[in-house]
């Protein structure tokens, strides 16, 4: 589940737009602010995500999906 506002903080994790001559490089029309953190040793990819604001994190539907979450 992609979230447009921190489900801690509720602050827009909608960024700026992106420019017209590179949207087609790109599935949205606004950047992400949302951080996307990684555990190498747990999963190649994104485990949680955190706020750029707060500092808050929740589990990627990946973490979600396998029941878990880094501590």
């Amino acid at each position: 589940m992609n979230y447009d506002n921190c489900p801690h903080c509720g602050v827009s994790l909608i960024g700026d737009p992106i420019p017209e001559d590179r949207r087609h490089h790109y599935s949205g029309t606004h950047w992400r602010r949302e951080i996307g953190i990684e555990y190498p040793r747990k999963y190649d990819g994104v485990w949680e995500w955190e706020c750029p604001d707060c500092k808050g994190t929740w589990p990627s539907e990946v973490a979600k999906l396998r029941g878990e979450r880094e501590k």
